[in-house]
């Protein structure tokens, strides 16, 4: 069963505005904590935007959500202190509960790469999670996307690395698309909304049982990333013949950490909690 997005209200407005903006500062963060090339000084993220494409949405199966999410909850109502210094918080107001009453939310990262996470993901023995509720829900779905996500990064090339007079030079890298397809999960525990992709491989043995056997809507094997599409402009310096021969290994490096974020961050055990 297809699902219709709203995608003009989940990412348009003042709220889309700010929620572009939160995702091109963490991308940049990110991006400051990758031990880069010699060959490259320094990169830095210039703009985000979500462009017009909306993706399209396959429901899978309903059922209750996993269990990490609970332990999430539980640990959340213990350290709020912590939580609240190690998260990034964004109000979402466009971002509607089904029946369309649009309430204040936030944004919360949790990542398998953050030390909140690492230090308070363990349940301690002999204390229950938070208990599961009549309420609670899990959405599996097919998320297809092939649209013109846009992001806009400058790395600065090493003119003449090694020698004592290098220089600095600029290669402007513009994120015109990309495709991608995966299983999404949506969990609505309590006042929350955790949402991450599952591993292909993970999605394969959970979803593709139920595809049937002419393999239609079979999970491909492989990232979730199947393509990004990038156009370059290199800063006019002497000497910007050799730089031109390391054109292809930058856009390279900076294509693959671009891929590494996407999947360290948004695929399970990582995932994003929406407060409803």
């Amino acid at each position: 069963m297809s699902i219709e997005i709203n995608w003009e209200a989940l990412t348009g407005g003042h709220d889309g505005e700010v929620l572009a903006e939160t995702i091109r500062s963490f991308v940049h963060d990110r991006f400051q904590q990758v031990a880069l090339p010699r060959m490259i000084r320094s990169v830095e993220v210039h703009t985000f935007s979500f462009g017009t494409s909306k993706p399209e949405v396959e429901l899978k199966d309903v059922g209750d959500p996993l269990p990490d999410f609970y332990e999430e909850e539980g640990d959340v109502s213990e350290s709020k202190e912590a939580s609240s210094k190690t998260n990034d918080d964004l109000p979402l107001d466009s971002l509607a509960q089904p029946h369309g009453a649009a309430q204040p939310q936030h944004l919360i990262r949790h990542s398998q790469h953050q030390d909140w996470a690492s230090e308070h993901s363990a349940t301690e023995p002999g204390k229950p999670s938070h208990e599961p509720s009549p309420d609670d829900l899990q959405v599996m779905a097919r998320i297809s996307y092939d649209g013109d996500v846009k992001l806009s990064l400058t790395a600065e090339i090493l003119l003449d690395y090694p020698t004592p007079s290098f220089v600095g030079i600029p290669l402007q890298l513009n994120i015109t698309g990309l495709r991608f397809d995966g299983i999404g999960i949506l969990a609505y525990i309590k006042k929350k909304a955790h949402f991450c992709f599952l591993a292909p491989e993970d999605a394969e043995t959970l979803v593709d049982g139920d595809a049937g056997g002419d393999g239609e809507g079979k999970v491909k094997a492989g990232g979730l990333i199947e393509e990004i599409r990038v156009e370059s402009e290199i800063g006019q310096k002497d000497g910007g013949k050799q730089v031109l021969k390391n054109v292809g290994k930058v856009e390279k490096f900076i294509l693959e950490q671009v891929r590494r974020i996407f999947e360290d961050e948004f695929v399970y055990p990582s995932f994003w909690t929406f407060l409803v």
